[in-house]
């Protein structure tokens, strides 16, 4: 581990009061230069840096900021259309391949800084995602926020998660649905059946949007 890897452990547990500003964002920078053309390439989003109190420290880009733990705040959306759920199935070229997630869902860029600012966002990657660059008539509602962690391979998730419920309003749009490159298949589950199925083909996301569902009792 060399010098810049060392500062980019060490400032991964501190809280605000011990953090320069603009000091993470150069660590960030200093870290991604000696990455891959190919790393660079793939991984060029800044996400917003917080502390355990959900304090802002800073912003980093993302594979910085996963790869050394930092916490940043990312949403998933659950897309209902009566009795029915969208889930996606995870292409196999992304993290947790195969496995079944929210149909909506990715971390918060640094310029998302506010429920209207998430709000807005959560609509836009809908609207990329699923319905192919088209607003569909929809009504979005914030459910919950959460702190969870997660580890796979080299990188440490650990993240303030938003989760949305999003109410198709209009049946024909299910026609109109087609999921990203990220996206294996789309499939609709009735709501009953979804929550009795194994979570250990669940990614992280939607197994904590379920739980929270389940423990409070909620009916979509």
């Amino acid at each position: 581990m060399d010098d810049i890897e060392k500062r980019c452990v060490e400032k991964s547990l501190l809280d605000k009061s011990s953090i320069l500003p603009g000091e993470l964002k150069l660590l960030s920078d200093q870290y991604m230069m000696q990455q891959s053309d190919a790393i660079r390439k793939k991984y060029f989003e800044e996400l917003a840096i917080f502390d355990k109190n959900g304090e802002r420290i800073g912003e980093g880009n993302w594979y910085f900021v996963n790869r050394f733990g930092y916490i940043y705040s990312a949403f998933s959306a659950l897309l209902i259309d009566g009795n029915d759920l969208l889930l996606q199935k995870r292409s196999q070229h992304v993290n947790f391949p195969g496995m079944l997630d929210c149909a909506v869902g990715g971390a918060f860029p640094s310029s998302v800084d506010s429920s209207e600012s998430r709000l807005k966002h959560v609509r836009v990657e809908a609207s990329e995602e699923i319905f192919s660059f088209l607003m569909p008539a929809i009504d979005i509602k914030f459910l919950h926020q959460s702190y969870y962690e997660v580890s796979y391979g080299k990188f440490n998730k650990r993240l303030f998660s938003y989760l949305y419920v999003i109410h198709l309003k209009n049946k024909r749009d299910r026609s109109r649905m087609k999921g990203n490159w990220e996206v294996e298949s789309l499939q609709w589950i009735d709501k009953s059946e979804i929550m009795k199925m194994d979570r250990n083909n669940m990614a992280p996301g939607l197994v904590v949007a379920l739980s929270f569902i389940s423990d409070k009792g909620i009916i979509l």
